[in-house]
C-alpha cells in the first residue's frame, strides 16, 4: 500500500513504484501527488 485515505487505497503495482509530492507547501488534501517508476533509458530509444 502506497498510500491511504478515508476514500480508499493506493497500491502499488510494481516493486519501486513511489509517489512524489513536487510542492510539498501546499496543505494537506490540496497536493497533487506523482506516482514514478524507474526505467531503463535503453527502452526509450
Amino acid at each position: 500500500v502506497l498510500a491511504e485515505s478515508s476514500l480508499g487505497q493506493y497500491v502499488i503495482e510494481q516493486e519501486g513504484d513511489a509517489i512524489v509530492f513536487p510542492n510539498t507547501q501546499l496543505p494537506v488534501g490540496q497536493r497533487a501527488g506523482l506516482v514514478v517508476r524507474v526505467k531503463d533509458w535503453s527502452e526509450f530509444q
